[in-house]
């Protein structure tokens, strides 16, 4: 266990890490995981593999990296599928700025709708599911 304290931000490094359940069954093995958080600690980012999705936008899928970039920030990547087309959407503009607690840069995408959306969108759950757009 590594923790390296920054100007604005900590940073937890955990080398090694195996997770068990109570029975003694082994879950996951990892070689290495960094966590990053704010100094309030009322925030955490973290080197691990993420699955979600924002509604209209996409999917994301795969390692999340955190990059500790210039003046203290920090900066994750994650890769992304969107459904821009099939959804008849485009990208409009991209509004950055820093949060003003925390100095930390945060990133917002307009989306734009440039024509209905086909009549079978939106799905019900069962068939979104079942196959992908």
């Amino acid at each position: 266990l590594n923790i390296s304290a920054r100007k604005s931000h900590d940073k937890v490094q955990v080398k090694g890490l195996k997770v068990y359940t109570r029975a003694g069954k082994k879950v996951v093995s990892l070689p290495s995981i960094t966590f990053y958080t704010n100094k309030e600690h009322d925030y955490v980012e973290g080197n691990y593999p993420e699955l979600g999705s924002f509604p209209n936008f996409g999917m994301f899928l795969g390692p999340g990296v955190v990059l500790e970039t210039p003046f203290g920030s920090t900066l994750k990547l994650i890769p992304t599928i969107n459904y821009y087309k099939k959804l008849s959407l485009t990208e409009e503009k991209i509004i950055s700025f820093k949060l003003p607690k925390e100095n930390s840069q945060r990133t917002i995408l307009v989306i734009k709708k440039i024509e209905k959306t086909d009549l079978k969108y939106p799905r019900k759950y069962q068939i979104m599911i079942k196959k992908e757009i």
